[in-house]
């Protein structure tokens, strides 16, 4: 990777769910983005990677070149 990726809660959720993810009341569990593991918090709110970034509607997450994860304000 040598750009940044970013998505949203939507397209996280749209991606669990294409990932074959287990769905529990329509939202997708547990999966994986970009190597990074991804858990349902609540349908407002993803626990990403190691540290548990909340990825929620108002936030869009990054990926850096070298992985590193951050959000930003939506």
């Amino acid at each position: 990777m040598n750009k940044l990726t970013t998505i949203s809660f939507d397209k996280m959720v749209e991606h669990g769910k294409a990932s074959g993810a287990p769905l529990t009341n329509g939202m997708p569990w547990s999966f994986e983005w970009m190597g990074h593991p991804v858990t349902h918090e609540n349908d407002r709110c993803y626990l990403v990677g190691v540290s548990s970034l909340r990825v929620t509607p108002e936030v869009f997450l990054v990926a850096s070149p070298s992985g590193n994860l951050i959000l930003m304000a939506n």
